[in-house]
This record gives structure tokens, C-alpha cells and sequence, in this order.
């Protein structure tokens, strides 16, 4: 069984940049917890969460589908992972995955719901969801007119949500890559300014969900710019990467400067 240390052993690795062995390391230790199913969720979905950033980091395309193999063996996800899942492979430029894997995450919330669970965070995951399909997938590729009717179609959103969600995305549409430009390479991020370009998407799609988990959803996409080491850490807390608080004030303050700014974005919650 995998003890609070070893998973700590493989946190600090990442958080010292060697990604490398992070990714290694963690993998090595979800295939073998995914084999014998004795560790609690929590670990698994902690180790998860390293490899994930690690190969980002890395841009390893060969990791990818031993990737979505880890996480089909893990699955269920909670919503917050599933949506860090999403929004690796279009890191990762796998756009056909990543609709697959959104559409199916709307379709579970949707039913959720209707079913009546817990509605308000049921739709504010839907709503999280659905402005990463719109964002980060619809409209990098197609018409905004087309995405703004898509959201207009939406039978799950409220009048408030559709309404901030276009508005957003009206604003920030010229900005937006599209799909004839693809993101530049592992190896075109040797620059500062094509690791700028590549961490981009992330850094605007999580300002914006971030806005709408605190209700107050902005189109003012210049927000993005506060994210940095410090979100970085937080975001790993959120998701149970590190084991306690304590461990955040050296995470921030040892941080790496090597770690892309759009990493913290693209996994934050």
C-alpha cells in the first residue's frame, strides 16, 4: 500500500521542476494502485493530478494515451479532475477526445440535475463545463455566431449564466486561436514568448471559470495575468496534491521559475 510519504516524495519532485520523474514516478504508482484498488481515491486522484501536469510540462505526446488509459481505469472522476482531464487533452491537442470526454461529463451533470441532487454546485459544474466546451473547443474552430446559438439552445443553463457566458465569449472571440492555427510544439516553447502562446488558452479559460464559481462571471479577460507561482500552489492544494496547508508556504516561496505561468491556470479549481 502507498503511504502519505511516497505520494509526498513524487509532489516535491514536480514542485522542484523535475517533471521528468514526477511523471515516471507517478504512473509507475497508478498503474499499480489501479491493479490492486487498496489505496483510497484520494491518493489516486492525487498522483493523477502530477502526471497529468508533468506530461503537459513535458509535452510528451507519447504519454497521452497511456494517459487516457489511467484515467478510464479511474473513472468515475470527481468533476473537478474530469474537467483538469478535459482541458489536458486540448492542451495536448486531442480536440475530438476532449469533446468526447465533455460531452459525456455534460451528459452525467445534466442527469444529475434532472435528478435532483445538489443542484446549485450540479450547475455550477455544468456551467464550468460548458464554458470550457465553448471556449476551448467550440470557438477556436467555429463561427461565434454558431457557439452563441449553442448556448442559447442549452436546456440546463439558466437566462443569468447564457447571458454572462456570451457576453464573455463575445469579447474575447477575436483573441482566440483558430483551428488552422495549431499550438505551437513542445519544442516551439523554448522561448518565453511561445510558452506565453502556448499556456495562453489555459490562463483566459481558467480566469473565467474561476469567475463563475464565485458567481460573479467577468468578460474582462485581463485578469488572467495575476496567475503565477502562487496559483500554481493553490491549485495543487485544491486538488489534494499536497497533503496539508503547511506545505504551501514552501511550495510558493521554493516554486521553480521554470514552471510555465499557464500550468497554474490550467489545473486551478
Amino acid at each position: 500500500m502507498m503511504s502519505s510519504m511516497d505520494v509526498e516524495a513524487i509532489e516535491e519532485a514536480f514542485v522542484r521542476g523535475d517533471w521528468r520523474t514526477a511523471a515516471a514516478q507517478s504512473k509507475q504508482q497508478l498503474l499499480l494502485l489501479t491493479a490492486a484498488r487498496e489505496t483510497e481515491d484520494t491518493a489516486r486522484h492525487a498522483l493523477l493530478s502530477i502526471y497529468l501536469r508533468s506530461v503537459f510540462e513535458l509535452g510528451d505526446d507519447d504519454e497521452v494515451g497511456d494517459a487516457a488509459d489511467l484515467v478510464a481505469a479511474l473513472a468515475p472522476l470527481p468533476v473537478e479532475l474530469s474537467l483538469q482531464w478535459i482541458t489536458f487533452l486540448v492542451a495536448m491537442e486531442r480536440r475530438d477526445d476532449a469533446l468526447d470526454a465533455i460531452n459525456a461529463l455534460l451528459q452525467v451533470l445534466a442527469a444529475s440535475i434532472a435528478d435532483g441532487g445538489d443542484s446549485t454546485a450540479a450547475r455550477q459544474q455544468y456551467l464550468s463545463a460548458t464554458e470550457l466546451l465553448v471556449r476551448h473547443v467550440l470557438l477556436p474552430s467555429d463561427d461565434v455566431d454558431d457557439v452563441v446559438a449553442y448556448i442559447d439552445q442549452d436546456a440546463v443553463l439558466d437566462a443569468t449564466s447564457k447571458r454572462q457566458l456570451i457576453e464573455s465569449i463575445q469579447h474575447s472571440a477575436g483573441a482566440m486561436p483558430r483551428a488552422s492555427k495549431p499550438l505551437p510544439t513542445a519544442d516551439d516553447c523554448s522561448s518565453d514568448s511561445d510558452e506565453l502562446g502556448r499556456s495562453e488558452l489555459f490562463k483566459d479559460h481558467e480566469d473565467h471559470a474561476a469567475a463563475s464559481a464565485s458567481a460573479s462571471a467577468s468578460a474582462d479577460s485581463s485578469d488572467a495575468l495575476a496567475l503565477g507561482a502562487a496559483a500554481l500552489a493553490a491549485a495543487a492544494v485544491a486538488f489534494g496534491v499536497y497533503r496539508n496547508r503547511d506545505r504551501l508556504a514552501s511550495a510558493v516561496s521554493g516554486i521553480v521559475p521554470s514552471v510555465s505561468q499557464g500550468l497554474a491556470a490550467l489545473f486551478e479549481t
